[in-house]
């Protein structure tokens, strides 16, 4: 039995409606791309980040759960263990 995708919430600088207000998008685990919301969390970036965060808590996911499925709608054959390693060389 396969596990079910996760799905998180994601919001970064430039994902914003018309109105210039901060507008979270939903990615799912392995798939490309991400699907907008109709949220509006203002223009207060910090504040519209706080606010994803408190969804994704609610999902149970950690920052490095929600990096694992932002990185793997981003990237073609997207390999944990390999993610893992490029963060580890970065950090160090």
């Amino acid at each position: 039995m396969s596990r079910q995708k996760r799905l998180c919430y994601y919001l970064d600088e430039t994902l914003m409606n018309k109105d210039g207000n901060y507008q979270p998008s939903v990615v799912k685990e392995g798939e490309p791309g991400h699907y907008p919301t109709n949220w509006d969390y203002g223009r207060d970036y910090e504040l519209a980040l706080q606010c994803v965060q408190v969804q994704n808590e609610k999902l149970g996911l950690t920052q490095t759960d929600v990096e694992h499925i932002v990185g793997s709608s981003m990237f073609m054959n997207y390999n944990e263990e390999k993610f893992n390693d490029i963060v580890e060389s970065k950090l160090h």
